[in-house]
């Protein structure tokens, strides 16, 4: 997956500037490996690089980290601890059967070594063609052939053990492919909205 975050900040004493994140998290199918290379962005302008790499010899079983950038240091995840992409696979699995709720350990590598507790919320199926909020959006009209579903995530700490506020929420509409739209990130002291504006679907490569 290619990420890039840009967000422009208007400083009181300064002009504008952009300010975002690029990444490129690779994970392999089973869930086993995960690298990840994030580098800050100011003006367009690479800041700093973290560079890490999580791999477990068995798919539930405990794994090790690496980061060699900024410094190098070792870690361990645990047999529960899943990625993002596994975690993305989970509640599109979760919703197909209907059900409301799902909880996962995840390790994304944006906080060093530490992991994120989320707390999924699946609300009810949207049927195909009726999700108002897309049917407005010509963008997303390859989508409404699909029922999907509004999904709201809550991220904890693990540092604290019964930690009650998250550290972040998003909220979205999840279509069962996996595709979602109305990205709104509420980080408490500011919230950000998405609207879905370009969709390219990638041609399938035939397996050998």
């Amino acid at each position: 997956m290619n990420f890039l975050w840009v967000n422009p900040v208007e400083y009181k004493e300064e002009n504008v500037r952009l300010i975002g994140t690029r990444s490129a998290p690779r994970e392999n199918c089973d869930g086993r490996v995960m690298n990840y290379s994030p580098s800050e962005i100011v003006d367009n302008k690479p800041q700093g690089e973290k560079r890490l790499s999580v791999a477990r010899a068995e798919k539930n079983g405990p794994g090790e980290g690496s980061i060699s950038l900024p410094e190098a240091k070792k870690f361990s995840i645990t047999g529960e601890t899943i990625f993002p992409m596994q975690h993305q696979l989970r509640l599109m699995d979760t919703a197909a059967k209907g059900e409301a709720r799902d909880t996962s350990l995840i390790y994304d590598g944006s906080d060093g070594e530490n992991s994120v507790r989320a707390i999924s919320t699946i609300g009810k199926k949207i049927d195909a063609g009726t999700n108002k909020q897309d049917t407005g959006n010509p963008t997303a009209a390859p989508l409404l052939a699909l029922p999907s579903w509004p999904v709201s995530i809550a991220y904890y700490s693990t540092d604290e053990a019964n930690a009650e506020t998250p550290l972040y929420q998003i909220s979205f509409d999840m279509y069962a492919n996996g595709v979602s739209t109305g990205l709104i990130m509420d980080y408490g002291n500011f919230v950000l909205e998405g609207k879905l504006s370009k969709l390219e679907f990638l041609k399938q490569e035939t397996c050998n």
